[in-house]
């Protein structure tokens, strides 16, 4: 019997195992970088996303691109349309609506089930991306603003323990709607950071009930003065 066949087993198995890897790491840069080009106002809700031509920008293969293009559709940011292509997601007055109120509620029963679970660990981290939102707001750095907002709710909802939940939560295009969400209230800025700061402090007291309430108000609130400024200028 030939000793060297685990060997080779064991070798080919490492290869397929590292180009696994440089595909997975391949496509999570070509998604951060389509992201990335959202916030700089690059790709706009509409635009197609080629696949070719950002491949060829970025120096790799077409599959890693194609791959990124698959998660951008699971988490709401993309969309594709038989025959036509990859498009950014275009969004409405109505959309951004119905977003506050799913995140309203998906966040009230995050908090629910991370208030007794999230770790001192998680508490420092909210910390700092409160500090990290001041200093996006000082900067006006809306592209700074959108990660430290998205990071932040996404510490709380990781803490819930509830997959269900977080696969829900990522599936309806959290990173687009808060960019769209920002870039709405960026004249408020300051206004929407200190709406995090009671949601934090609540955590920390483990106070259920005043965190369940902060995080629903939060959207709620937001929502509310969409509509009441979609009624005054009939546009958002």
């Amino acid at each position: 019997m030939d000793q060297s066949l685990p060997h080779l087993k064991k070798s080919i198995l490492n290869d397929e195992n590292a180009e696994y890897l440089k595909k997975h790491v391949l496509r999570e840069q070509v998604k951060e970088y389509i992201m990335n080009a959202i916030l700089e106002g690059k790709f706009a809700p509409g635009d197609r996303l080629v696949e070719t031509h950002i491949a060829k920008q970025l120096g790799v293969s077409q599959a890693p691109v194609r791959e990124a293009f698959r998660d951008l559709e699971r988490v709401g940011i993309a969309i594709t349309v038989p025959y036509y292509g990859t498009f950014i997601r275009e969004y409405n007055y109505k959309d951004l609506i119905d977003v506050y109120v799913i995140r309203a509620e998906l966040e009230a029963l995050a908090i629910r089930e991370a208030i007794s679970r999230i770790t001192i660990e998680d508490i420092k981290r909210l910390e700092e991306l409160l500090i990290e939102m001041h200093r996006a707001n000082f900067l006006q750095d809306l592209k700074l603003q959108v990660r430290a907002d998205i990071d932040f709710h996404n510490v709380i909802v990781e803490a819930s323990g509830n997959n269900i939940l977080i696969n829900l939560w990522e599936s309806i295009g959290v990173y687009l709607w808060t960019y769209l969400s920002v870039s709405v209230w960026k004249y408020k800025a300051k206004e929407l950071v200190g709406r995090h700061e009671p949601i934090l402090e609540a955590i920390k007291k483990r106070d259920l009930q005043e965190a369940e309430s902060l995080i629903r108000n939060h959207f709620l609130e937001l929502k509310k003065r969409l509509e009441d400024e979609h009624m005054v200028e009939g546009t958002l």
